[in-house]
């Protein structure tokens, strides 16, 4: 699940929200942007209560997320990774590369 913070959200709320994901045995991952704070949960997410979680200070909503991959999903992290191969070459984010396997 993904978890969308307010604008305004304090280090206090993010440190409580953390604090009962962990109790939970739950692991965080969070992505900083520069409008938004999401805080990204794996793990078993049927053991939280949702809605105690939805409620606490600092919490816009809740997203669930079924995809097999979270941390890959367009749900969890919208924009594409661009990589700087280096000699002007970028890999994603709509440049297209052609490159040889082993087996060319």
């Amino acid at each position: 699940m993904v978890i969308l913070l307010n604008r305004n959200v304090t280090d206090p709320e993010i440190q409580a929200i953390t604090q009962v994901l962990e109790a939970n045995s739950l692991r965080t991952h969070f992505a900083f942007g520069t409008e938004r704070t999401i805080i990204g949960v794996l793990g078993d997410t049927s053991r939280v209560d949702k809605e105690n979680i939805e409620v606490m200070p600092g919490v816009e909503r809740i997203i669930p997320i079924t995809d097999p991959y979270k941390l890959a999903s367009k749900t969890f992290k919208p924009n594409p990774d661009v990589f700087d191969l280096g000699k002007g070459i970028l890999l994603g984010g709509g440049h297209f590369v052609n490159m040889a396997g082993p087996c060319s």
